[in-house]
C-alpha cells in the first residue's frame, strides 16, 4: 500500500482511477505509484512483508523470482526457496512446481497415504 499526497494540498479528484482527498490518497495500483512518482507527487510505499506468491498470478510469480537480486547467492537461494516452499503450501501450481523442480507437481491424489 502506498501513501501518495499531491502537488497541491486542496486537491480534490481522480488520478489513474484512484481518489484523492483534501490532497492524500491510498493506493496499491502500481501503475498509479509509479505516475506519481514521476509527476512529482510524494510517495510514501508501506513495506508489504514478504512476496506471497498465492496473492499474485503465474506470470507474477516467475517474474518475481526471476528478478532476484543475484549479487548476494545465498540470500537470493534463501529467498526462492522460501518462494517455492509457500507455493507449494497455497496454490501449488504444478506450471511453476514443474519448472522449478523440473519433475511433475505431487497432488493429494498422487502422495502416498500414511
Amino acid at each position: 500500500m502506498a501513501s501518495i499526497k499531491a502537488p497541491v494540498a486542496e486537491f480534490n479528484g481522480i488520478v489513474g482511477g484512484v481518489q484523492f482527498a483534501n490532497g492524500t490518497a491510498e493506493t496499491d495500483n502500481q501503475a498509479v505509484i509509479n505516475y506519481c512518482k514521476g509527476a512529482g507527487y510524494t510517495v510514501e510505499v508501506e513495506p508489504s512483508g514478504p512476496f506471497d506468491p498465492s496473492k499474485h498470478n503465474v506470470g507474477e510469480v516467475r517474474a518475481y523470482v526471476e528478478g532476484l537480486d543475484d549479487s548476494d547467492p545465498e540470500a537470493r537461494d534463501a529467498e526462492f526457496t522460501r518462494v517455492v516452499e509457500a507455493e507449494k503450501a497455497g496454490k501449488n501450481r504444478s506450471s511453476l512446481i514443474e519448472s522449478w523442480e523440473g519433475v511433475p507437481a505431487k497432488t493429494e491424489e498422487q502422495t502416498p497415504a500414511e
